[in-house]
């Protein structure tokens, strides 16, 4: 069930911020993982935490996200909102990045809504067999080891 408190996982550019490896990290308490991404990112392992775009507080990792505050400054909710979005370099970039997931993302927000979508990406980024939640890059799960299909990456 979708409630209230998960829409924060709905990205306003279209990724889904539950597959987002610096969300899972926090929210699973990976505190060995969040050491690891603090060292390659050169901060502090407090600074790896985030909880959804849609949260944003001057902790969250994704407090000075470019295309948030493009859309905050525009009165946008998400990037498909903007008139400008196929030449937005800013999105552009972050879908070229994704192989177009934000764009097919955006798309299916507008048309099927929020909770729908969200539903959808749970399942998606979830593992086949046990449903432990799984990064964009994952190869297999961290619960059950369980090979991850590619098929969203």
């Amino acid at each position: 069930m979708i409630t209230k408190k998960l829409l924060h996982l709905v990205g306003r550019c279209g990724l889904y911020c539950g597959a987002c490896d610096i969300y899972l990290v926090h929210a699973q308490s990976r505190t060995a993982d969040q050491e690891k991404m603090a060292s390659y990112f050169k901060c502090e392992a407090t600074r790896v935490r985030c909880e959804g775009c849609r949260k944003p507080t001057p902790d969250n990792w994704c407090h000075d996200c470019k295309i948030a505050q493009c859309l905050d400054r525009n009165g946008y909710t998400y990037c498909y909102e903007c008139k400008h979005i196929d030449t937005c370099s800013l999105f552009q970039n972050l879908n070229k990045r994704y192989h177009s997931m934000p764009q097919v993302s955006l798309q299916r927000i507008k048309t099927a809504g929020e909770r729908v979508w969200l539903r959808e990406q749970d399942a998606s980024w979830s593992c086949p067999q046990c449903g432990y939640p799984h990064d964009y890059d994952a190869k297999k799960c961290l619960s059950c080891s369980t090979l991850l299909n590619k098929k969203n990456a």
